[in-house]
C-alpha cells in the first residue's frame, strides 16, 4: 500500500476523530487552551528556579547548613512543571529527558 492509500483508510475510519492517549489525543481533551496550561506550568517552573537560585545563594552566604533538601524541592518542582509543559506542547522528546531529570531529583531527595 502506498502512503496516500493509508492516509486514506485512516481518514476514512474515525480514529482520529475518537479520543485516544496518542500525540493528538489529549489536543481535543483540553483544546486549543493547552498552550495556556503549558505557559502557565512554565511560569510555575521559573519561579521555582528562581527561589531555589536564591535559596542557594542565601545558603551559601549564611553558611547555613540544611538548605539543600529546598534547593532540590525546588528544582524537582521546576523539572515537573516543565516537564508537563512539554507534553501538553506535543514535544515528547523533551518531555521525556525533562522527566527522566525529575525522578533523578526524586532519587537524590530519596537517598
Amino acid at each position: 500500500m502506498k502512503n496516500e492509500q493509508i492516509k486514506e483508510l485512516f481518514i476514512d475510519s474515525g480514529i482520529h476523530k475518537r479520543w485516544h492517549f496518542t500525540k493528538y489525543g489529549y489536543y481535543k481533551l483540553l483544546g486549543s487552551e493547552r498552550f495556556l496550561f503549558a505557559h502557565i506550568l512554565q511560569l510555575v517552573a521559573t519561579i521555582a528556579v528562581v527561589l531555589s537560585v536564591i535559596t542557594l545563594g542565601v545558603g551559601v552566604y549564611s553558611e547555613m547548613a540544611g538548605f539543600q533538601s529546598r534547593v532540590l524541592i525546588g528544582f524537582t518542582v521546576a523539572s515537573l512543571c516543565q516537564s508537563i509543559s512539554e507534553l501538553l506542547a506535543g514535544e515528547f522528546m523533551v518531555f521525556g529527558k525533562l522527566f527522566l531529570a525529575f525522578l533523578v531529583f526524586i532519587y537524590i531527595l530519596y537517598l
